[in-house]
């Protein structure tokens, strides 16, 4: 199993992570992959099963969006994954990273809260649901450039 930047000819194989239809739609992040302020990176094995997106802007990025295969959810995958990514990110000096999570997702906000995340504000029916709208955390955390995890 390894970490690493995903690469074009992944793609193909990166789109069945949004086969269900949620989230990002696939053509918006294989445009955002071709991008210069993109990066995202893959846990591989040697299919991918979890892969993060980022928008990087000098020394600021946003995660754009995290997914692992459904049933890899939960062993702590997107941990490394996330974890791996910010350390990268840090040796590209990036200080900030901003993200922006469903109220209703007490599971990513945990796993963020414990990677150094701390919510920041709120965006007022942000997401859309069955019901209506729901509301956005949005999180941040610095990073110590050129530092260890």
């Amino acid at each position: 199993m390894a970490i690493a930047r995903l690469r074009e000819q992944q793609l193909s194989s990166a789109a069945t992570l949004y086969a269900d239809g949620s989230g990002p739609k696939w053509s918006f992040l294989e445009h955002l992959f071709q991008q210069p302020l993109a990066r995202s990176w893959v846990f591989a094995k040697p299919e991918i099963i979890a892969c993060a997106w980022f928008s990087v802007i000098e020394t600021e990025a946003e995660l754009i969006d995290i997914r692992v295969l459904s049933h890899h959810q939960g062993s702590g995958i997107g941990r490394r994954l996330l974890s791996e990514a910010l350390h990268q990110l840090g040796a590209e000096q990036v200080t900030t990273v901003y993200l922006e999570v469903r109220e209703s997702n007490i599971a990513a906000r945990k796993l963020y809260t414990s990677l150094g995340f701390l919510p920041e504000g709120r965006r007022a029916a942000y997401y859309p649901t069955v019901d209506g709208r729901e509301d956005a955390v949005l999180m941040r955390r610095t990073i110590l450039v050129n530092s260890t995890r």
